[in-house]
């Protein structure tokens, strides 16, 4: 269930979902852009992006008889995963040729309900200005394609120019500038950096006579720096993700400071040439006035003043342009593997006679790491015999997993067999190892800069429709996505939506008993009363003035519920899952306080979340009144009594209304309180007892339980957590690194592992490079590479298994995995009856044997009851559960949720009443 609490106003996921608590972007046209008729083509493909054809056409030609459509309010449905997209209720043209809609989006307001969270920051790069209420105007093109274009009209003139200047003639500038050795917007960094520094504080000239010149190591000064140094003679010049200056090499596969370029001769003359090449570009190009919109659009988003650190967005997008694939998993894992070979040994590799070799050839390399890593280890316990418990347990730990990190080295190359060919640890295996399609569409996927990673993945209702769909192929999925996190909005939005609360509220002050059940309630906790609605309303305004910013995500996830409950009715969807909600715990006043703002505060806090209970009630009884929301109880392991702790929308009950209420007929009682239309669900684990974080209701709303724990179903195809669980279950474990205490081990400069240096080929021979630095840079190649192993091959067997995985599963606990569970079950019952009469759901929406209330009464009559001698012995457990079990698998039969009996342990693998 996803969540948020009045009493934070921050969303909190109370299932396997981890939502971040940054703000999402506008994600609605009209929300970015001021100007434009529709969203730019790289946008809308990510945000609704189209239908299959073969989808499309199977569709089509699907009988809507026995059909049952279960509508998805959540953060959206990953309609194109290969095992929803043929279960999908689309919206089709008029004449049905065409699909038009995938849902409802209240998010984009649009029909395609994807839950890809997209970023359009960079589009202020290309536009004019920023609107006073913050919109974008005047787009000119694509930002992404404006760096490009940029930077390769810089590349060429500073080549042009470095190769022409006198100056730099000899110099390792001349020879090793190149396109993608430097970065316009590095050498703006740059550039600033060295004016920042010459304002701070006076810069000594360069004396060229102690810089590097590419042959000698004239002074002992550059000494400790020969290896890096020489590094910039033997490999090619590349950019660097943090600087976008000339600081790494593809060729020795490492990283340094780009402060090392200012060690080289021809400094001086190369920082005049780039000061006047970049000129010109950013005359040409207006750098500079694009940063600022950038700056003013980014910062009006995040409430806060431009500053220039808010320009790495457009850092890092200027360097995913030039290497899209540079942070891939694999890649950075293979340079480990590189980096931990002697360069006079790496044309082995490129001179294996096939790719098997190449491979059985690395992966010698990562063992010799390991046997390396144990010779140290037990050189470091011959020297510390006084070993904690705990150290040797962490000793132990790393030496029993070793075997798992050669599966999962193996697993990377039987899921993809031709990586091997990127692995002969040159510039050019790394060139296409950037150009491998199946690489790029994976990377691209989870770091393209239009993707907002802050909120990624939105993979929650994707589960959840997972979940249902396989109850039944009879079932459709009607995705509906609303905000689930705080999202930012133009500020005439935002007032149109406050004046909408208030208006809203205000009504409903004036509804029976409404004025007087929350005067009853403030003469307890306040002691005192209002003396009219309009003094109530008078006193509400307030606190919305003070508080609507804050809370905002409350408002608009509540309005967003009310569209969608309005849509779900319009379309006559008999069934609706809501797993997500709001939790509220009534404060604690002390009798003997005065009264005081603290307690009007909680007071209209209170006022807020009973607004909200009437409100939701009122639009599925005018709006959706044939509809049956099946909603999750919530992950606070609470009791829930309507007053002094609630769960919205599952629990709508008003005690406050039914004390003024109560003695009178139902009928006219507040429509939350005679609302028969909801049935919450709690969570059980497979042996049938309660999960200890499912919330259990004790009103009067319906509630059933049914399997939340573990639950295997469907995730956005961006998502590849559940593919490292799935991987740790199947290849087992890692050790943690236990290197980490050798690093300050002064066995290492006193020699005591130079043995082990000398046989691995680690120890750095130079007649002018001093011993000690030898050790350092020996221990480097130890640690450095070890380290990109330990982190880098879990990782880049995540990425192997996912990049081939186009059904991607995860394992996810929570009531909001119990409560598709039944929803999923309901929906199936309804199919068997609808096909047997050769009947529509629309025929059956407002049929009075299949109002919500009978459909309620049908699931309670077919299922069993919690036992024993629990408070809970009338709560109905719903255990005729479709479900991912590991006998499916084993039979290849992946995409079925088997329904066990109910007689079937369901932790055993007995499927022989699957169906």
């Amino acid at each position: 269930m996803l969540k948020r609490h009045f009493r934070a106003s921050v969303v909190i996921a109370l299932s396997a979902l981890v939502i971040s608590g940054c703000i999402i972007r506008p994600q609605s046209l009209g929300e970015i852009f001021a100007d434009l008729p529709a969203l730019p083509p790289i946008l809308e493909s990510i945000a609704n992006p189209k239908v299959r054809d073969a989808v499309r056409n199977h569709t089509m030609r699907k009988d809507p008889r026995g059909r049952v459509s279960v509508a998805v309010v959540d953060s959206g449905v990953d309609y194109t995963h290969p095992s929803l997209a043929d279960q999908i209720d689309y919206t089709w043209n008029a004449d049905k040729t065409a699909i038009i809609g995938a849902g409802f989006d209240m998010m984009g307001r649009d029909r395609y309900a994807h839950p890809e969270v997209f970023k359009a920051d960079l589009f202020a790069l290309v536009a004019s200005r920023v609107e006073a209420d913050g919109r974008l105007s005047g787009i000119q093109g694509d930002p992404l394609m404006w760096l490009q274009a940029t930077q390769r009209k810089f590349a060429d003139r500073l080549i042009q120019a470095v190769r022409s200047e006198p100056r730099l003639a000899g110099t390792l500038f001349a020879s090793k500038i190149n396109p993608r050795a430097i970065h316009f917007m590095g050498a703006r960094q740059y550039l600033k950096n060295l004016a920042d520094a010459a304002r701070d504080r006076p810069v000594k000239p360069v004396d060229e006579t102690k810089l590097f010149d590419g042959q000698n190591y004239a002074t002992e000064e550059n000494r400790f720096m020969i290896p890096t140094l020489k590094s910039y003679v033997d490999s090619d010049w590349v950019m660097s993700s943090d600087t976008l200056m000339p600081v790494g090499s593809s060729e020795n596969f490492s990283t340094f400071s780009f402060s090392y370029i200012d060690q080289l001769k021809g400094i001086v003359a190369f920082r005049e040439v780039m000061k006047n090449v970049y000129a010109t570009i950013e005359q040409e190009e207006r750098v500079e006035a694009r940063l600022e919109v950038y700056k003013a659009y980014v910062g009006r988003l995040e409430g806060q003043p431009a500053q220039e650190t808010g320009i790495n967005p457009v850092e890092n997008a200027a360097f995913f342009v030039e290497f899209p694939q540079a942070d891939a998993p694999i890649i950075e894992f293979f340079k480990s593997i590189c980096g931990a070979i002697p360069v006079d040994k790496r044309a082995a590799l490129g001179a294996a006679p096939n790719d098997a070799e190449r491979v059985r050839m690395a992966r010698q390399v990562v063992g010799i790491q390991f046997d390396a890593v144990k010779k140290m280890l037990d050189r470091y316990r011959s020297r510390t015999p006084d070993l904690t418990d705990e150290k040797k347990y962490e000793f132990q730990r790393y030496e029993e997993t070793v075997p798992n990190y050669f599966k999962y080295f193996d697993t990377i190359f039987m899921q993809r067999p031709y990586l091997a060919r990127y692995l002969d640890c040159s510039p050019e295996s790394v060139r296409r190892a950037h150009q491998d399609s199946a690489m790029a569409n994976y990377v691209t996927r989870r770091t393209h800069p239009y993707v907002d990673k802050g909120t990624d993945p939105e993979t929650h209702g994707t589960h959840v429709a997972g979940i249902i769909a396989r109850q039944s192929n009879k079932i459709d999925i009607y995705p509906v996505r609303i905000v689930t996190s705080t999202m930012a909005q133009a500020p005439s939005t935002l007032i149109g939506l406050k004046a909408k609360v208030m208006n809203d509220i205000a009504a409903w002050f004036r509804t029976p008993d409404t004025f007087a059940a929350l005067n009853l309630h403030a003469n307890r906790v306040l002691g005192r009363t209002f003396g009219s609605v309009e003094e109530l309303s008078a006193g509400y305004r307030t606190y919305l003035d003070r508080s609507f910013i804050d809370n905002r995500l409350d408002y608009q996830f509540f309005d967003q519920i009310l569209a969608g409950i309005e849509e779900i009715g319009a379309r006559k969807i008999k069934l609706a899952n809501l797993s997500l909600g709001t939790g509220f715990d009534k404060a604690v006043i002390n009798p003997g306080a005065a009264y005081d703002e603290t307690r009007m505060k909680s007071f209209m806090t209170f006022v807020t979340y009973e607004y909200f209970k009437f409100a939701v009630a009122n639009q599925i009884q005018n709006k959706a009144p044939g509809t049956l929301f099946v909603i999750a109880a919530g992950n606070d392991g609470a009791w829930l009594d309507g007053l002094s702790k609630s769960g919205l929308p599952c629990d709508l009950s008003s005690p406050v209304m039914h004390a003024v209420q109560g003695t009178r007929p139902v009928e006219t009682w507040a429509p939350n309180n005679r609302l028969k239309n909801i049935l919450c669900v709690g969570s059980i684990d497979d042996t049938k007892q309660l999960s200890s974080f499912t919330n259990i209701l004790i009103t009067q709303v319906p509630y059933v339980l049914s399997y939340g724990e573990t639950i295997l179903s469907t995730v956005q195809r961006t998502y590849c957590d559940g593919v490292a669980t799935e991987l740790r279950e199947k290849l087992g474990p890692l050790g943690s690194n236990p290197l980490f205490d050798l690093m300050g081990d002064r066995g290492i400069s006193e020699g005591a592992y130079d043995d082990i240096f000398n046989e691995a080929g680690w120890m750095y021979k130079h007649p002018d490079y001093p011993l000690a630095s030898s050790r350092g840079s020996a221990t480097s190649m130890l640690f450095g590479p070890v380290e990109g192993i330990y982190d880098g091959i879990a990782s880049a067997a995540n990425q192997a298994v996912c990049m081939s995985n186009r059904r991607p599963l995860a394992r996810m606990s929570g009531t909001s995995m119990a409560t598709p569970t039944v929803a999923g079950i309901i929906a199936r019952y309804l199919t068997e009856d609808l096909v047997r009469q050769g009947r529509v759901q629309q025929d059956i929406y407002l049929d009075p044997a299949y109002s919500p209330e009978n459909i309620v009464t049908m699931l309670r009559n077919r299922s069993q009851v919690f036992g024993g001698t629990s408070l809970l012995r009338d709560v109905t457990t719903v255990t005729e559960a479709r479900r991912w079990v590991d006998a499916d698998n084993a039979r290849g039969a992946r995409r079925i949720i088997g329904v066990v009996s109910p007689s079937a342990a369901l932790n055993t693998p007995n499927v022989a009443n699957v169906r």
